[in-house]
């Protein structure tokens, strides 16, 4: 089981995403006005200094400056975008489009985040000890969940 988990905050998936468009304009040859290495990774280090203080008031303030940074690269990007071959042109589109918003936003949205990444971290393990399974008696996952479809599918109450 592991233990040590590091859980996202703004301030380090908004880096991340910076990271990866500026990566992904230097793949492609796209010449950025600025990538903010130096001010988004301690703006970004800053914000988990404040949390792990829990100075959840001072927080806001760097994680703002921090997006205002950062929303600045993807606009860059795009700006750009349209004199790239069409291959080039979709992987751009893709960083762009995964590094976009995210619709789960606030303080229930974080939690949302939380629980469905922790549903689907056990989920992944739950598989894997099924195929283990499955690996040892020699069937397939194929088998097993056809196997158990046909269970559900037989005790399901007639209604009339």
């Amino acid at each position: 089981m592991p233990k040590a988990i590091a859980h996202p905050t703004d301030g380090r998936l908004l880096d991340k995403a910076r990271q990866s468009l500026v990566q992904a304009a230097q793949v492609h040859a796209l010449t950025l006005r600025q990538n903010y290495n130096r001010i988004a990774s301690r703006l970004a280090a800053q914000t988990g200094c404040y949390i792990h203080a829990k100075q959840f008031k001072r927080m806001p303030k760097a994680v703002r400056m921090l997006r205002s940074r950062v929303g600045r690269v993807p606009r860059d990007v795009q700006r750009q975008v349209e004199r790239l071959p069409e291959q080039a042109r979709a992987k751009v589109q893709e960083s762009l489009q995964r590094t976009g918003r995210n619709p789960l936003k606030g303080t229930l949205g974080n939690a949302l985040h939380a629980v469905i990444c922790g549903a689907w971290h056990n989920l992944r393990l739950i598989l894997a000890a099924l195929r283990l399974l499955c690996a040892n008696f020699g069937l397939t996952m194929q088998v097993v969940i056809c196997a158990l479809i046909a269970a559900t599918v037989d005790q399901r109450p007639v209604s009339g």
